[in-house]
């Protein structure tokens, strides 16, 4: 596997003593944590000696929105936009209200110099105002004709190689713009480590080998608190101190070799995570369309019930439960609104 150091990054939630270690141990080339600052001091420093790129994100209509163009560090080479603005749970933006808002966040990075993600929509299970990422963000661009975005910013949680390809596809084919995946992973809740495994090895080929994929970053460092997703896909050991990465961080860090994935550390591993290690990597037609194959999942209520989303619109990447509640970015939210509220 060839790792494109520069495309490798990860979302770190706050606060957290152990970001600026974390950082030290996994050789990822940029990073961010749902906010507009470092509030911790090590990795604040960490991040200005080493050469880690930190991004900025406003989160929504709060946090830092305005304050700007101040706030954000002077080093800053690229900003993020809203996260997740088609979830309600999330920033909860209808397209319109974030076209309104969109001039404060072009000023803020014109001052900088910097890039501008575009507000990061992401296909919605529950709890939606558009359902479709597609929708919202062609609702956006007609509403903010002349803005400025430089590159789409999402989110896709499947545990399918083929369907990660075709939403890739039509980002691109729709909007010629670069593409960062800001947050993947494979929606396992209690399922084993080889099906992690499995899909990250091939999800790595998929996005190094995308000439429209600049940026991505594996959601998270640490979900042993994320049901949806399930402990097996974090990438550092619970409760290691020093940190220490897991067979699945060895992977995201670069180990190709299955021999140092097994060896380097202490996690255990089953016969089958051995297994998924050595199993050929799964062939991807790269030519598809995610909106052919999974357009139907988004259209509308009709696949959403009690009993949850069948097998094929999970693959397309939608969750039957409220991903907002105890995760990192809502805890991120309420400590921004308290941090951007005391500097006022």
């Amino acid at each position: 596997m060839t790792v494109a150091r520069t495309k490798r990054g990860g979302g770190w939630g706050f606060p957290s003593k152990t970001v600026g270690a974390e950082l030290r141990t996994i050789p990822v080339e940029w990073w961010y944590n749902w906010g507009n600052y470092i509030p911790d001091t090590d990795a604040a420093n960490f991040t200005q000696v080493s050469g880690v790129d930190f991004v900025p994100m406003i989160y929504g209509n709060c946090c830092g929105l305005d304050q700007l163009p101040d706030g954000l560090p002077e080093n800053t080479s690229a900003l993020l936009g809203f996260n997740e603005p088609n979830h309600m749970e999330e920033s909860n933006l209808m397209p319109e209200a974030a076209a309104l808002l969109w001039p404060r966040l072009q000023a803020a990075a014109e001052k900088l110099g910097a890039r501008l993600g575009s507000p990061a929509a992401a296909v919605c299970g529950a709890n939606c105002n558009v359902r479709n990422p597609f929708d919202w963000w062609d609702q956006f661009f007609s509403n903010c004709s002349d803005c400025r975005v430089d590159f789409i910013a999402t989110h896709y949680y499947t545990c399918s190689p083929q369907y990660l390809q075709w939403f890739l596809n039509d980002i691109w084919d729709r909007y010629q713009r670069p593409i960062w995946l800001t947050e993947l992973a494979c929606p396992n809740e209690n399922g084993t480590l080889s099906r992690q495994v499995t899909y990250m090895r091939n999800a790595l080929k998929v996005l190094d080998e995308d000439d429209a994929v600049e940026r991505y970053a594996w959601f998270a460092p640490h979900t042993e608190d994320f049901g949806w997703i399930g402990p097996t896909a974090s990438l550092f050991l619970p409760d290691a101190d020093p940190p220490e990465l897991s067979a699945l961080g060895r992977i995201y860090a670069g180990d190709a070799v299955p021999e140092a994935v097994v060896t380097n550390g202490s996690a255990a591993l089953s016969a089958a995570d051995v297994a998924a290690l050595t199993q050929p990597l799964t062939a991807v037609d790269k030519a598809g369309s995610w909106l052919a194959a999974c357009g139907a999942c988004v259209s509308g209520d009709s696949v959403e019930s009690a009993l949850g989303i069948d097998a094929h619109c999970r693959d397309c990447g939608m969750l039957p439960i409220k991903r907002g509640q105890g995760i990192v970015q809502g805890a991120a939210h309420g400590l921004l609104k308290g941090y951007v509220g005391s500097q006022a």
